[in-house]
């Protein structure tokens, strides 16, 4: 089976490595961008497919919800359905309202503890397993 590349955008280093360390042990690739700009020169570049996004929300320039409108309406990617996993720091109902009308797959809330629950999230939408028991 081949190994599924997860893409971690947050500008915050430490998280970066952090998931990107727990997510390599669970066996996925990991690519990290620093910004929302830096995502999508990762995604367009082309150098790897990238099977699914996890972005923070809050970032300067392009926060998160720009890079994901980007790229469900102006990106030309080979899967228009590229899953995308948001993350924010804070919880609200707006926030549920803006996951809907951004059309972000799933969310976490950050920091993601257990971090089990962030790779669980990721091989449900990548059909690599069961179902979460919420």
């Amino acid at each position: 089976m081949k190994t599924q590349t997860v893409l971690i955008v947050d500008d915050d280093a430490t998280i970066r490595a952090m998931y990107s360390d727990f997510l390599k042990k669970s066996g996925f690739d990991v690519l990290t961008a620093e910004s929302g700009e830096a995502g999508l020169a990762v995604l367009a570049g082309g150098e790897k497919k990238v099977d699914l996004v996890v972005t923070d929300i809050m970032m300067a320039r392009m926060d998160g919800w720009q890079m994901l409108d980007f790229i469900r309406e102006d990106m030309e990617l080979d899967e228009v359905d590229l899953p995308v996993i948001v993350m924010s720091a804070v919880e609200s109902i707006d926030l549920d309202m803006e996951f809907m009308r951004h059309r972000a797959n799933d969310w976490v809330t950050k920091p993601v503890k257990p971090m089990e629950v962030l790779s669980r999230k990721i091989m449900v939408l990548l059909g690599l397993g069961a179902a979460e028991d919420d």
